[in-house]
């Protein structure tokens, strides 16, 4: 049946002529997805958590800092993640504490938040803060829109050029091909014609 219908056989020779320049698109969306998932750690992963920034949705580790970055490409509440991971001062405690000297070496301002974490915040959310949980809104707007530009426009707009590319290369190659055997075929039957 494949043989009969020419439009899929150009659009599967389109797709499988297409396969190493996929890979190597892919292999830089991954690089690209790898690179933010460090970014993502090394800034947001102190953060406290909000309401959508949980504990399922989260940058302390890679694998989830991994899954927020394909929530983000899909488009799945990225822009509320961003709006939890700007949480600042007075709504987060940053390095100095509950202290008035601001010395973040000062023994009192680490004796102070732990005696807030086990004392003032809600049981089940005492394990969730740490002594720096605050974020920033400036960092958090240009981390995820700087990375939903590259994804999205960048390069999934460069895995639709490889695919019509290619699709434009199989489809000269079958006219070619049916060029070709239209003009052998008409050859063919000018000998007949001539041997008659």
């Amino acid at each position: 049946m494949i043989k009969r219908a020419r439009g899929i056989q150009v659009m599967i020779s389109a797709v499988l002529t297409a396969l190493p320049a996929l890979f190597n698109v892919f292999s830089l969306l991954f690089l690209t997805f790898f690179v933010y998932a460090i970014l993502g750690m090394t800034l947001f992963g102190n953060v406290r958590y909000g309401e959508f920034y949980n504990n399922h949705a989260n940058f302390r580790n890679f694998g989830q800092s991994m899954l927020i970055l394909f929530r983000t490409v899909t488009g799945e509440s990225w822009n509320y993640i961003m709006k939890d991971l700007s949480v600042e001062a007075p709504f987060c405690a940053d390095w100095n504490g509950p202290t008035s000297n601001g010395n973040p070496a000062d023994s009192t301002a680490t004796e102070a938040w732990y005696y807030y974490t086990l004392t003032v915040a809600p049981y089940s959310q005492q394990k969730y803060y740490l002594m720096n949980d605050c974020g920033s809104a400036f960092l958090a707007k240009l981390y995820f829109i700087s990375f939903y530009v590259i994804s999205n426009y960048a390069m999934m707009n460069l895995f639709v050029a490889v695919i019509l590319d290619n699709f434009a290369f199989a489809v000269n190659v079958d006219l070619a091909f049916i060029k070709d055997s239209t003009y052998n075929s008409q050859q063919q039957n000018s000998e007949l014609s001539s041997m008659a």
